[in-house]
């Protein structure tokens, strides 16, 4: 990841994430985590989730585990607050009691924690969306609910045709996964991209601040999407 950092021809992506405390808006990041020690071996399946309510007169971020205990038929027990943010606190276990998990297969009671991230920010594009992960028994992130999209800007959508030099093709949109953090980058691989495929595109790195979006719309040349892969499998292990 990192080489295809780019929403218009070879320009980096920046994000455009701009955090303003507005208005009483929710982004909640959730959790669920299923120690093997516990009752359930595996993390059980959300069938249905709501998104809690931000507290009023708040302005500011916080986060909140809940330990929930799962009846057999996949509703909600207890939802208890155990960790974090006093002030969201009954807002999680309010939102949590309404979920409803896949129905036990032989276990009476399972255990699971829940996660909560509030931002009390407006996000480009975004309105009152949930982002939530399942943590498998291998730490392996499994991701629910809708995807929060970082729009192209609408200078860049609504400009002339935007054509890849190389390719001589005009650039299509596409949603692609959205990363966050450094990449040590690949020489190499950075060199073949300049000359070979400047507008693949697959990915998005978003900076070393996680904020809730996963995905981003991008330019990309389909010809140069497949350069690339040509070029990985004659070149394996130098992305």
């Amino acid at each position: 990841m990192g080489r295809d950092a780019m929403h218009t021809g070879n320009q980096t992506y920046q994000s455009g994430f701009a955090m303003r405390s507005i208005c009483s808006l929710i982004i909640a990041t959730c959790i669920v985590t299923s120690p093997a020690s516990l009752y359930c071996q595996a993390v059980p399946k959300v069938l249905s989730m709501i998104t809690p309510d931000y507290p009023e007169g708040i302005n500011e971020g916080g986060f909140v585990i809940c330990e929930v205990f799962l009846l057999s038929d996949g509703k909600i027990g207890i939802a208890t607050a155990i960790k974090g943010d006093s002030r969201f606190q009954g807002a999680a276990e309010r939102a949590l009691s309404s979920w409803l998990f896949e129905p036990s297969r032989g276990n009476p009671l399972r255990r699971v924690l829940v996660s909560f991230a509030f931002y009390p920010t407006t996000f480009s594009g975004l309105r009152n969306k949930v982002v939530a992960e399942l943590i498998g028994d291998r730490g392996l992130p499994i991701r629910i609910g809708p995807r929060l999209v970082s729009p192209l800007a609408k200078s860049v959508r609504t400009a002339a045709a935007i054509v890849c030099e190389v390719h001589d093709v005009r650039l299509k949109v596409d949603i692609v996964g959205l990363g966050y953090g450094l990449v040590l980058p690949c020489p190499a691989f950075e060199r073949a991209k300049d000359n070979l495929f400047p507008h693949s595109n697959r990915y998005v790195m978003g900076g070393c601040v996680v904020q809730p979006e996963n995905a981003a719309e991008v330019l990309y040349c389909p010809k140069c999407r497949q350069a690339e892969a040509r070029w990985l499998k004659a070149h394996p292990m130098q992305e």
